[in-house]
């Protein structure tokens, strides 16, 4: 009789231990799942956030009529992430977006040196400048004309940024173009080669009373490297004096203003 109320006793503990347990258990999923995870006060928890994004894409996947576009989801995620500091002076680029970016700031590019836009009355493309010993004026292009295709793709309706991508994108080393002008009654077809391409940012004139006139309209990784061709141009003319115009600059490479 005492065996088994020994017996009985030893089970009813060992049932209170897996409950206690089991408890413990509990409380430390809940925490786990519902409360933040080391961070500080007022600081948005990873894991919550993590959780919402889940909980957001589901109510997409559900109620969503229209495409998902998930790379593009996630660069406004991190475009937001820094816009959130309120500076103006921040943002995020994609890694396409940096490229051009930097392109555009190195001053120098393969391509045929021509700048296009989209006309508003037609949505004709239209060369509207052609950079001075550029592949394209090598070939012949001049501002004015209307781009109709591009390596035998029509450009009727066509963005200028469609046909820019189509252009550097091209793995070809030369390309075609048929191009209308005015004046002219059959199209024109010109061959461009892919050459690097150095944007102007300096431009320089002798003024009068031997004052050099140098504009500098952004600063890129040729800029010092043509000022200095200028400044030497206009030295050997006999400046006496010197006018610097940095109006409408908006900027660039920091390490190019600062050269000597």
């Amino acid at each position: 009789m005492e065996e088994r109320k020994n017996k009985s006793f030893g089970i009813k503990y060992f049932l209170g231990g897996v409950l206690v347990t089991c408890l413990v258990v509990a409380v430390l999923y809940f925490v786990a799942m519902w409360l933040p995870l080391g961070g500080a006060p007022g600081k948005p928890d990873s894991f919550q956030a993590q959780r919402k994004i889940k909980e957001i894409e589901r109510l997409i996947e559900k109620h969503y009529l229209g495409e998902v576009d998930e790379q593009q989801q996630t660069d406004y995620m991190f475009l937001g992430l820094v816009a959130g500091l309120g500076d103006r002076y921040s943002t995020y680029y994609t890694q396409e977006e940096y490229e051009k970016i930097k392109r555009a700031q190195d001053g120098a590019f393969i391509g045929i040196g021509i700048t296009i836009v989209q006309r508003s009355e037609d949505q004709k493309l239209q060369v509207i400048d052609c950079m001075e010993d550029s592949p394209a004026a090598k070939a012949g292009v001049k501002a004015g004309d209307v781009i109709e295709s591009i390596n035998g793709t029509n450009a009727e309706g066509m963005t200028s940024s469609q046909a820019v991508e189509l252009i550097q994108k091209s793995e070809d080393t030369a390309i075609t173009m048929v191009l209308t002008r005015e004046g002219s009654d059959a199209p024109v077809t010109v061959e461009i080669a892919k050459e690097t391409v150095e944007m102007k940012s300096v431009e320089g004139e002798m003024l009068e009373n031997q004052i050099g006139y140098i504009q500098i309209t952004e600063f890129t990784g040729v800029t010092s490297s043509q000022f200095e061709k200028i400044y030497g141009e206009l030295k050997d003319k006999g400046m006496q004096k010197l006018v610097i115009d940095l109006r409408d600059n908006p900027g660039g490479w920091w390490t190019e203003s600062a050269t000597p």
